[in-house]
């Protein structure tokens, strides 16, 4: 019997407040650019807790890159130089 490849599932959280639009083809391409791997995104909005939540799936095998790539670009300044990071 052959197993299923294994995924690799985070999450990405937004604040009602802060503007998401095109995130989750940013960070998509990213990962696709950087690691060569696609992605699979579940999005949903919980007013309850606050805002935007995006589901993220990826290769288990690239779990760790994913993770280490995520925290270069939340430390890299905006393209318009203000001190805003990723959340």
């Amino acid at each position: 019997m052959r197993r299923a490849p294994r995924s690799f599932v985070f999450t990405c959280h937004f604040d009602a407040h802060i503007p998401n639009s095109g995130f989750v083809g940013w960070l998509a391409s990213e990962i696709k650019r950087e690691l060569g791997s696609g992605v699979f995104v579940v999005c949903g909005h919980n007013r309850q807790r606050g805002g935007i939540f995006d589901y993220w799936g990826v290769p288990g095998e690239i779990a760790t890159g994913v993770l280490q790539l995520i925290e270069k670009l939340r430390l890299q300044p905006t393209a318009d130089q203000t001190n805003a990071v990723l959340p």
